[in-house]
Parts: structure tokens; sequence; C-alpha cells
């Protein structure tokens, strides 16, 4: 269910597996079970959801905090990195770069050996250096985004369709950081044709995103008001709700005629393509 959830599989159909999936495990497995919370958690609030996925153990654990005090005190190091990747999950996704950077920092102090898992939370730290690099945050972080972006391209020869995606949007971040303007266009474009191609909504939100908050920055704003419409319907999609509504606050969107579409797409009177 972790790789489900980082491959973008639809949010609420992995809230009912993991609500099964935990009152089973939690009979044999009450470790198991703690980081499944977590992980259920996540989701919650990526949905917008107000659920106490903690009220399972019947107030034994009352939250994330209580809990990360507990795998502390145990030195459980597997549901520590489960909680700091967990938040640095989260923040990712809402655009908390610096929250997410010290999650992610924290994690990688406890991290023994490489995973698969460590490969996408790579990525995803190397997305946010390259952003906080353009906001003027410090040199370093351009460094560590290209350190990132070339780590990632090595992974292409292993899994190019998990990684092909991941690697354009890394290498569009890398030419917005350098002034590249066409090439960082075609790379963001590339980028999300190859994301719809792999099925990874999460990933084509992402990237329609970033180019809008790389197009804003070179004042193109027609352009960047269309890649944060798009964001805000495949995150929609997705169904992080949370997500989509902070898209549309933090820039304004007016989405009086896409829920006309929906409502006519509701009543067939339109294609579902006609909303991409």
């Amino acid at each position: 269910l972790t790789y489900s959830l980082i491959a973008g599989d639809k949010l609420s159909s992995l809230q009912a597996k993991y609500e099964i999936y935990i009152k089973q495990i939690l009979k044999y497995n009450i470790e198991t079970a703690k980081m499944a919370v977590v992980e259920q958690s996540n989701i919650h609030l990526l949905m917008g959801v107000s659920y106490d996925s903690f009220s399972i153990f019947d107030g034994m654990i009352c939250d994330e905090n209580n809990l990360l005090v507990d795998a502390l005190s145990k030195k459980n190091i597997n549901l520590t990195l489960g909680i700091y990747w967990g938040r640095f999950f989260f923040d990712f996704w809402m655009g908390n770069d610096s929250e997410a950077r010290k999650w992610a920092n924290k994690a990688l102090a406890h991290v023994k050996f490489q995973t698969p898992l460590n490969s996408i939370f790579l990525w995803m730290r190397g997305l946010i250096s390259f952003r906080m690099y353009r906001q003027g945050k410090g040199a370093n972080l351009f460094i560590e985004g290209k350190e990132a972006m070339i780590r990632v391209e090595k992974l292409l020869e292993h899994s190019e369709h998990i990684f092909k995606s991941k690697a354009l949007l890394l290498q569009a971040e890398f030419f917005a950081s350098t002034g590249e303007v066409k090439i960082a266009k075609e790379s963001y474009e590339k980028c999300i044709r190859a994301a719809r191609n792999c099925g990874r909504i999460h990933e084509q939100g992402l990237a329609h995103e970033m180019m809008g908050d790389y197009l804003t920055t070179i004042l193109e704003i027609p352009g960047s008001t269309e890649c944060y419409m798009n964001a805000h319907r495949c995150y929609m999609q997705w169904g992080a709700v949370a997500v989509a509504e902070k898209i549309q606050k933090d820039h304004h969107l007016d989405l009086s005629d896409v829920k006309h579409k929906n409502k006519m797409l509701k009543h067939g009177e339109l294609d579902e393509m006609d909303l991409s």
C-alpha cells in the first residue's frame, strides 16, 4: 500500500483499502498497524478529510506526535522513518518546502541503505532544492538539485517507466534555474506527457503546477493560470482536495467554468477529454 500511495493511486480507493488492512493487521502486529495508521493519516490530510486515524488504538496512542515519542524511545527506526517521510510527503505536496526539507534531513540521518522508496524521496527533495534555490534560499540548493537530477537520470537505466517523468521534471527545474527558457518549457511539457502516458495523475498535476510557478516568474501570466487550472483538475482527480484547494486559493483561480463542465459531464453532455 505504501508504494500505491507514492505511485499516485486514487486516494479514495487507497483510504478504503487502508481501513480494511489496519483492522486486520491490528489483531496480529501492532507495530505494522502503527505504520499503516501514519500513512492513512497522511491520506486523510491530502484529501482534506477530518478523521482521527489514531482512535483505533483506544487511547493508548493519541496522535502522531505521541507515536513519534514512542518510536524514538523504543529506537524503532522503521516507524521513526515512516513518520518523518510521511510528514515530508505531506508538506511536499502542500508546498511547505522548508518544513518538508526539515523532515527529509531528519529522515536521511536515520537511513542506513538505499531502497526504491528512498529514490522517490530523493527526486522530491531535488525538486524542493531547485524551487528554494530560485527563491534565493542558497546557492548550495542548486548543487543539491543537480545532484538529485544526475542520480535520478541514472535510475532511468533500471526503470524508464518509473523514472522518465521524474527525470524530465528535474531537468525542467534545472533549466528553469539556469535561465534556459525554451528548453525549460519543453521539458515541463515532455514531463506532463510522460506522466500522462504512465497514468500518474499526481505527477501530471505537479508538473503543471511547477510549470505554472516558472511561467509566473517570467511574467507569462495567462500561461501560468492555465497551468494552475490543469494542476487543480489533476489533483482533484487524484483525490487530493486539500492540495487542489490550496492551488485555487494561492492563485485566485476562477473555477466557475470548471464546475460548469463537471456538471455537463455528469449529465453526459460533454466528453471527458474536453476537461483536459
